[in-house]
C-alpha cells in the first residue's frame, strides 16, 4: 500500500503473501513515478502539474502529452485502472497496482501486488489481479468514494 509523499509514491504497508516475495523495498521506500506500477497509477490519476517536475527530473519532455510512450500507458491505466510493470524496479519481479479513490474521485492510495517474473506465477496473475480490483473497488465504496473504472477489465499484458 502506497500514498503520495513529497518525493513520490511511498510504501506505507507491506503484507508478505504466500509464498512471500523478498526484495530490498520496505516501509518508507519511495518508488519511481514512471517505472513502477504504483507510480504509473498515481501519475495517471493525479494532476499533471503535480507530475511535471518528475517528468523533468527523469529526463522526459514536458508536458506529458509530448511523450508517446507515457501517454499510451496513461490511457491504458485510466481505462483499466491497472498499472503494470515487469522487472523495472526490481529485476525478476512484476507488479500490478490499482487505486483506491476518496471523495471527488481523487486517488488516496494505491495497492500493489508483486509476482516473480516466472512462468509458474503467470497462471495466478489474472485471478489475483481481479481480486485486487474487487478489493480496491470495495475499499473505495467503504470510505465514501466513487469508483470511476469499468468493473471488468482485461489483463493489461
Amino acid at each position: 500500500m502506497c500514498v503520495w509523499g513529497p518525493n513520490g509514491p511511498v510504501i506505507i504497508r507491506w503484507f508478505h503473501g504466500k509464498p512471500p516475495v523478498y526484495t530490498i523495498l520496505t516501509l518508507g521506500s519511495v518508488l519511481p513515478v514512471f517505472n513502477s506500477a504504483t507510480g504509473r497509477v498515481f501519475a495517471s490519476f493525479l494532476d499533471e502539474n503535480l507530475i511535471e517536475p518528475y517528468l523533468k527530473s527523469d529526463g522526459w519532455k514536458t508536458p506529458l502529452s509530448k511523450n508517446a510512450e507515457l501517454v499510451e500507458w496513461k490511457e491504458n491505466v485510466l481505462k483499466t485502472g491497472i498499472g503494470s510493470v515487469s522487472s523495472t524496479v526490481v529485476p525478476g519481479l512484476q507488479a500490478r497496482a490499482l487505486p483506491i479513490f476518496g471523495m471527488q474521485k481523487s486517488v488516496i492510495c494505491v495497492a500493489t501486488i508483486l509476482y516473480p517474473d516466472a512462468k509458474a506465477a503467470h497462471r495466478h496473475i489474472e485471478t489475483h489481479q481481479m481480486a485486487l480490483l474487487d478489493t480496491c473497488k470495495q475499499a473505495t465504496l467503504d470510505i465514501g468514494g466513487q469508483w470511476p473504472i469499468a468493473s471488468h477489465v482485461p489483463n493489461p499484458i
